[in-house]
């Protein structure tokens, strides 16, 4: 027997058009929950304070993977960076 749910969260709408296609869903109310905001971290002994400094040849940069919602804003934001202070 299908599992119903009453409530769906996602990271953003792409799963929930998914769901909509394969006739998941009966009905579709979305809203906003929740927001991202881009940081930047560090370690101490390599402290990286501003985002120009993202092209240093020296520093390893961690992201998720593309496939998932925060790897996919983790490299529009890198885009976007790379358009403000190039590659």
């Amino acid at each position: 027997m299908p599992r119903i749910f009453i409530l769906f969260a996602s990271a953003n709408f792409v799963h929930i058009e998914e769901l909509q296609r394969a006739g998941y869903l009966q009905t579709f109310e979305g809203i906003e929950f929740a927001g991202n905001e881009i940081g930047l971290v560090s370690a101490v002994e390599t402290p990286v304070d501003d985002f120009s400094l993202l092209g240093n040849e020296d520093l390893f940069l961690v992201m998720p993977l593309p496939e998932v919602p925060a790897g996919s804003y983790a490299l529009e934001a890198l885009e976007q960076l790379n358009a403000i202070y190039g590659a």
